[in-house]
């Protein structure tokens, strides 16, 4: 049947273009073990490296922000007394700035989940420990 947005056509497989189909199980079998090759592992250091440099970039920075704007801007709120941001501030937002916005927090928040995942699902898989225990294994025949 034809749909209204004239998908059924493009959704069927063609026929020529699928003809060699293997499963999972036996594209292994005939490829063998998956190997790592030296320049592959090179490559993945340096990437791991470079997130590295970027998480603590984005540590020292969200630190940098408590430390010169969100952490001030609380205190005084609580104290109720006036608060004056630091001059950046005035410059990105213009002098008539009284509160720290959903944008301003939003940002605090995205800073912090984008450090958590690449310190929990990039930093704590450590390339050089995989390199070098790659050495130990035996070579499958």
């Amino acid at each position: 049947t034809q749909s209204t947005w004239g998908l059924s056509e493009m959704a069927k497989p063609h026929k020529k273009q699928f003809a060699v189909s293997r499963s999972h199980e036996e594209t292994q079998q005939s490829v063998g073990p998956i190997t790592t090759t030296k320049f592959y592992k090179i490559i993945l250091y340096i990437l791991w490296l470079g997130v590295a440099l970027f998480s603590a970039l984005l540590f020292a920075f969200v630190c940098y922000q408590l430390y010169a704007l969100y952490l001030p801007y609380l205190w005084s709120k609580a104290a109720n007394y006036p608060h004056r941001f630091p001059q950046y501030v005035y410059t990105v937002w213009g002098e008539d700035i009284r509160d720290l916005n959903s944008e301003h927090w939003g940002l605090l928040v995205v800073s912090f989940v984008c450090l958590y995942l690449s310190v929990r699902f990039a930093l704590m898989e450590v390339p050089l420990s995989s390199m070098s225990t790659d050495a130990a294994k035996p070579k499958h025949d």
